[in-house]
């Protein structure tokens, strides 16, 4: 379990809650934990943690990662999905 992991390793691991598209507080919840951390870099893994980073870091600035984990369909999103990436 990675909190056991993270545990083994003094590191410090954070749950963030994310309700969906519309859930606009994720935004207040990510920068209280950048303003506690003060991280360096910012590892997104899919097109809204990507897009968060690039929003948050405007203010905290942090290297951006971003591992793809897959093909992503072709919807209406897919041109989202490479602007952003």
């Amino acid at each position: 379990m990675i909190s056991k992991r993270a545990a083994v390793r003094s590191a410090p691991l954070e749950a963030v809650d994310d309700f969906g598209i519309t859930d606009f507080k994720i935004v207040t919840r990510l920068r209280e934990l950048i303003e506690r951390y003060q991280p360096a870099i910012w590892h997104g893994h899919d097109y809204k943690s990507n897009l968060l980073g690039l929003m948050l870091g405007r203010k905290h600035p942090m290297q951006m990662v971003t591992t793809v984990h897959g093909w992503v369909q072709k919807t209406w999103k897919t041109p989202l999905y490479y602007f952003i990436g």
